[in-house]
């Protein structure tokens, strides 16, 4: 469930920066919430 959450996260940072949308620094927050999940993922798969 993290995996896709974080997808997503990591396609709407991709999006938001493809759009030349006027966000500032707001649309690197969805690029640092993905990494979080993607290494809060792998950490649960590592531990049993």
């Amino acid at each position: 469930m993290l995996w896709i959450a974080s997808a997503i996260l990591f396609v709407q940072w991709g999006l938001g920066l493809a759009s030349g949308a006027e966000l500032g620094g707001w649309v690197h927050l969805f690029l640092g919430l993905s990494f979080l999940g993607f290494a809060f993922a792998a950490l649960r798969e590592v531990r049993p």
